[in-house]
């Protein structure tokens, strides 16, 4: 059972991130399975159509809004049910269900400090766009100037595993943090939904991850509301697609 603790969303507010318990899984599995997949060919057969996000991404095809170049990186991105490799469907559907689960724990911890009329978990419970996104990165001679700083566009992202790797969330008033290695929790950021829904009270999380000298795998989860929930007078499908626009260097 994950565990949101009673000062969550004091932490969020505070910091526009937080640690949650997360349940045991077999990430080592996990990544050594899906790096099998991005050695293959197979991968290809799993290419994204213009406009699309479900399927295999792959390196330099996206970039931060903010940034110049493309992030040295490959993806696969994952809705429930949808495009996957079959050896690998089992093993994303459980993590995928773990991470929804916490997501749902994580919205409810927050309608507590919310008198907004349209519930956060219902937004989560009732979504068709839940994404699990695996992510293999390119080893990076210059490890500081590896990604641009950015936001997500969603309500919050879940960050289940960081292994080889530092992820840097800015702060207002002090350094970033830097988390790295983290087990049997996972990090949640504030997204930009997030930011519109509360009227500014949590703010998104300004982050970026870090380079390393070998080549590294994550996995992240963003939690998004279904495209016709209007958050800050906005489709939540707008928003994405806006935001897939600025991103996407190849289209």
């Amino acid at each position: 059972m994950n565990h949101v603790g009673v000062r969550f969303g004091e932490e969020l507010e505070s910091r526009s991130f937080a640690f949650v318990d997360f349940p045991t899984f077999d990430f080592c599995g996990f990544f050594r399975d899906w790096n099998a997949f991005f050695e293959s060919s197979a991968k290809f057969d799993y290419g994204v159509p213009p406009g699309e996000l479900s399927g295999y991404h792959p390196f330099r095809s996206e970039r931060a809004v903010s940034a110049s170049v493309s992030d040295p990186k490959e993806f696969f991105h994952y809705f429930r049910g949808g495009n996957c490799p079959p050896q690998l469907r089992a093993v994303a559907d459980v993590l995928f269900d773990a991470c929804s689960a916490l997501a749902l724990q994580v919205a409810e911890r927050l309608d507590v400090h919310s008198n907004d009329e349209v519930s956060l978990r219902a937004m989560v419970a009732n979504s068709s766009s839940l994404l699990l996104r695996v992510i293999r990165y390119l080893p990076m001679a210059d490890l500081e100037n590896f990604a641009e700083t950015h936001t997500d566009i969603d309500l919050f992202t879940v960050i289940p595993a960081i292994k080889g790797r530092k992820l840097v969330v800015e702060q207002a008033n002090s350094p970033g943090v830097i988390i790295e290695n983290i087990e049997g929790a996972a990090v949640i950021l504030a997204g930009e939904m997030l930011e519109s829904k509360t009227m500014g009270r949590i703010k998104a999380a300004k982050h970026r991850v870090l380079g390393a000298a070998e080549q590294t795998m994550s996995v992240v989860f963003f939690v998004n509301p279904s495209p016709e929930v209007i958050v800050g007078g906005v489709s939540a499908g707008e928003m994405v697609a806006q935001r897939l626009a600025e991103m996407k260097s190849r289209f």
